[in-house]
């Protein structure tokens, strides 16, 4: 087992140009490693803006998505649990709640905005998120642990999802997520071969 601090798994992900998580929902979506370092590092620039002095509850209310993962794992890097009183909401349905921070995360893989005009206050998951630096602005000092077992990993869409994904990741391994709800059985082998999980 080894401890990564967020700027360590980061950086790991930032030197990788080849794919390390594919995504298979309602499409598919490849993302290399310096690609999601980005998202990541992203995330993590707006989290700080937003919480300067801390927080500590997270809720995510969205259907499972490569673009919620982003916020689950800055927040456990952050040492945050989740929480149904959080004082940070991740969703793909913004309405009134008593979150200190709202965050209206587009699922669309392509999505450069929220599509509809949102309430003051509320956080705009793609716009916002992307107008943050690339590169953390604030290092990290928590840490994670992570297995030292590195490699590539089928993962069925759960309510674990997002961790297998980070453990995967932080062990230096790539990662296969297939949801059941946009994938049969029939191409379930295909994925298989065509993946090499």
């Amino acid at each position: 087992m080894a401890e990564q601090t967020l700027s360590t798994f980061i950086g790991n992900l930032a030197a990788l140009s080849t794919p390390v998580l594919t995504w298979y929902g309602k499409d598919r979506i490849e993302l290399s490693g310096a690609n999601l370092a980005r998202w990541l590092a992203k995330t993590e620039n707006l989290l700080a803006e937003e919480f300067p002095f801390g927080g500590g509850t997270y809720l995510l209310d969205a259907p499972l998505s490569w673009r919620i993962f982003p916020w689950d794992a800055v927040c456990r890097f952050r040492g945050w649990v989740l929480s149904d009183s959080p004082d940070l909401l991740i969703t793909d349905s913004p309405m009134p709640n008593t979150a200190e921070v709202v965050v209206a995360q587009p699922l669309e893989s392509l999505a450069l905005t929220w599509p509809t005009e949102l309430a003051p206050g509320i956080v705009d998951g793609a716009a916002d998120v992307m107008g943050q630096a690339d590169q953390l602005l604030v290092p990290s000092s928590e840490t994670l642990t992570f297995p030292d077992e590195a490699r590539r990993r089928l993962i069925f869409a759960s309510h674990s999802t997002y961790r297998d994904v980070l453990d995967t990741l932080g062990a230096g391994g790539t990662a296969v997520v297939v949801d059941p709800l946009y994938v049969s059985d029939k191409v379930l082998e295909k994925i298989r071969v065509q993946e090499k999980v």
